[in-house]
């Protein structure tokens, strides 16, 4: 009984020491962790599932002793849940992040800290609410005791997303800068990159790639290609197109020929079309294209150059790939006679169907023969054995 009185004076003594003497050098309260961090070997550990306040935030290791000084799983974990409430109340977006990285830090060879601005952030929205029920903001979470925003501190996803995207227009603004040095038109056609077809087609009349991706005109030129493929270009010059290695092949030529040509085709555009290279330069590198051309003397010329999409009218196109009749096809058929391609696919789904009735009854007659069978058997068992 003495002990256990002895025990609770000195916890009374602490929360005194802890509340007026102890905290009058908070600023150098976080300035010692690195102190002690350096004396103690961390280890790293498994974040307990019971530790429900930082669940779910993108790594499963802590490190311990943590940022609060707490050296067991079991301490770290029962002064954690005293806070869940405070996240369950949604006072900020931010507090979850905070209170982990002091409760559960994340396992790296030395501490990283919140940064001040997060610290900042979390009290303006949640100080009101801690104030509403009976609880002052804690000195230990005094943000003047955290690092001011750097890159070894640990700020807010949005902070972190916008200095990123800030270094990125830095590096995209470098190297825009350098590309103007050497070339004039390089900013004209970023610029032209983004209006894709609109604006990198003003120039250009060749009929390659200014035929609009309807049903119509797709399904026609295809007919009357040798080759049809998707691709990306690897690199475009005046007339010549280098593509990317191609997955997807819907079409090649029956006469006998060098396929192989199309793994890595390169494409020769005629001198009249010679100006759809500037327009494929207007796209993204990732942009894929279905193209269409002819094999002339193995030479292969494109004749058709639309931007992959998966709008309606290609997606239609793309369908009727393998269920067209060219022979009957001409590029003067009308929308409306298109439009009986439809009818064929649901005459071959009605097809589908049919076979599928013709199976089922195949296997309904097989089961009914076994059963016979064994019926047949069964009777004879029974009579050898009377």
């Amino acid at each position: 009984m003495a002990s256990s009185k002895n025990r609770k004076i000195v916890f009374l003594a602490l929360i005194t020491c802890l509340q007026n003497a102890c905290l009058v050098d908070a600023g150098a309260y976080f300035a010692d962790w690195s102190a002690l961090a350096e004396d103690r070997q961390p280890t790293c550990v498994a974040i307990p599932s019971n530790m429900s306040l930082c669940t779910n935030i993108g790594y499963n290791k802590m490190r311990l002793p943590n940022l609060l000084e707490h050296d067991t799983i079991q301490e770290a974990s029962q002064q954690a849940a005293y806070w869940v409430p405070l996240i369950q109340s949604n006072c900020s977006e931010h507090t979850k992040l905070f209170l982990c990285s002091l409760f559960a830090p994340v396992c790296l060879d030395r501490p990283i800290y919140p940064c001040r601005s997060l610290c900042q952030k979390v009290k303006a929205g949640c100080e009101g609410t801690m104030k509403s029920r009976g609880f002052p903001w804690p000195p230990m979470l005094d943000c003047n005791k955290f690092p001011l925003d750097n890159d070894m501190c640990i700020t807010s996803q949005a902070e972190s997303e916008q200095n990123r995207k800030k270094e990125e227009e830095k590096k995209n603004a470098k190297a825009g800068s350098a590309k103007s040095g050497n070339k004039a038109d390089g900013n004209a056609a970023t610029a032209t990159a983004k209006n894709n077809n609109q604006d990198g087609n003003t120039n250009c009349q060749a009929k390659v790639c200014n035929e609009a991706p309807t049903k119509q005109n797709i399904l026609t030129n295809y007919c009357e290609a040798d080759f049809v493929v998707k691709m990306k270009f690897k690199s475009v010059k005046r007339r010549s197109l280098r593509g990317r290695k191609v997955n997807t092949v819907y079409k090649t030529w029956k006469r006998n020929g060098d396929f192989r040509k199309l793994r890595k085709p390169r494409l020769q555009l005629e001198a009249d079309h010679q100006c759809c290279s500037k327009w494929i330069q207007t796209h993204s590198r990732r942009q894929r294209f279905l193209v269409m051309g002819k094999n002339l003397d193995n030479r292969l010329v494109p004749t058709f150059i639309v931007p992959w999409s998966r709008d309606k009218e290609m997606k239609q196109a793309r369908k009727m790939f393998k269920q067209i009749d060219c022979s009957t096809w001409s590029s003067g058929v009308s929308t409306k006679s298109a439009s009986s391609f439809p009818d064929q696919t649901t005459q071959f789904s009605h097809r589908k169907k049919s076979s599928r009735r013709n199976r089922r009854e195949n296997e309904r007659n097989i089961n009914k023969q076994r059963h016979q069978h064994q019926k047949q058997r069964k009777r004879k068992h029974d009579d050898a054995r009377h």
